[in-house]
């Protein structure tokens, strides 16, 4: 392997294309999230572990006072070791289970009445939006930058 090929190699070019299929959508009470992970790799690759987590991007604000922070909601190990040859594909059923964290304004809507107004009206007022995703990577030996994919989940 030439220079070039180490460098692609460390960054993690060429080598290892991760797909994620989940199935949705997600419970606002929590449960599990279920799907298959195909790994496709290009070049002689050994994989260390493929880790699969369900999180929240939560922001709050507008303008130069949005806020947005990562929430994990689970997370699990689904594979270790594998070593896949140039052109080998594998794929990896995975089960995570997750639990929801609310907000205070989420708390208040669930209640109903005047106090679930309050949480809707509190809400608005802080400009808060959740977006939920469920993201597969790989850890590769000798990369710096593991492959990954990611999919967008609605809660219901």
């Amino acid at each position: 392997m030439g220079f070039m090929g180490k460098i692609k190699q460390w960054l993690g070019i060429g080598g290892v294309k991760v797909t994620l299929q989940a199935t949705g959508p997600l419970s606002s009470g929590g449960g599990s999230v279920a799907g298959a992970i195909q790994l496709t790799a290009k070049s002689d690759q050994q994989i260390l572990e493929v880790i699969v987590k369900v999180y929240e991007l939560y922001s709050t604000g507008r303008g130069k006072e949005k806020r947005t922070r990562e929430i994990d909601m689970g997370k699990a190990t689904v594979s270790q070791n594998i070593d896949l040859k140039a052109g080998e594909s594998k794929s990896l059923d995975f089960t995570v289970p997750y639990t929801v964290s609310k907000s205070i304004n989420d708390n208040l809507k669930e209640k109903g009445g005047v106090v679930g107004a309050l949480g809707k009206l509190g809400s608005l007022a802080e400009a808060e939006r959740s977006e939920y995703y469920v993201k597969a990577s790989a850890k590769v030996k000798g990369t710096v930058l593991s492959p990954s994919d990611k999919a967008a989940m609605k809660m219901v």
